[in-house]
Formats: C-alpha cells, sequence, structure tokens
C-alpha cells in the first residue's frame, strides 16, 4: 500500500457527489495507492486494514470502474464500506 500526501486522480468527481472539498480528514483510496490530504499520520493501523480492502475491491475491475459504481450507486457502495469497516472493526478487535 502506498501513501500520498494529497488527492485522488478522480477528485472533482467525488466532489461532485461528495462534500469533501477542504476536508483533510478523508482517506481516499485509487488503485493500491491510498491518498491522505491531511498528511500520512492519518494511515493508521485501522485505516490501513479499512483501504486494503478497497484496494483489494479495486484491483478486481480497476478503480475507474469502481469508482465509477461507488458514485453512482448507494447500494454498491454499501456493500464496499460494509466489508472495509469489518475490517477495520476486526483490526480494532485484534489489539485488545
Amino acid at each position: 500500500m502506498k501513501v500520498v500526501v494529497g488527492y485522488p486522480p478522480n477528485i472533482e468527481a467525488i466532489r461532485a457527489v461528495f462534500p469533501v472539498k477542504g476536508r483533510s480528514d478523508v482517506l481516499f483510496c485509487y488503485g493500491d495507492t491510498v491518498y491522505s490530504p491531511g498528511g500520512e499520520h492519518r494511515v493508521d493501523r485501522l485505516m490501513r486494514a479499512h483501504e486494503s480492502v478497497h484496494i483489494g475491491q479495486q484491483l478486481q475491475d480497476g478503480p475507474e470502474t469502481w469508482w465509477k459504481w461507488y458514485l453512482e450507486d448507494p447500494e454498491f457502495r454499501l456493500s464496499q464500506e460494509l466489508s472495509a469497516h469489518k475490517a477495520e472493526y476486526s483490526a480494532f478487535c485484534d489489539a485488545k
């Protein structure tokens, strides 16, 4: 997993759907790269678990296709986030 400080290449498409302009506390996965506008320190162990799931999801059909579905289809988005949050929660439980 690569971490880049900044925004993903499709940020304008994301901004057209979500109110993320000016926010530095949101992470974006694009392919095998996690973009963190707020800096690398925001990508902690739990977020790595979450974003790793999105990396795997995006590698199946490619990030362009995944993001198209993610931005257009709320049910698809929910399914993708549910899997990622499960991984995040599992990582949280493993720390206890």
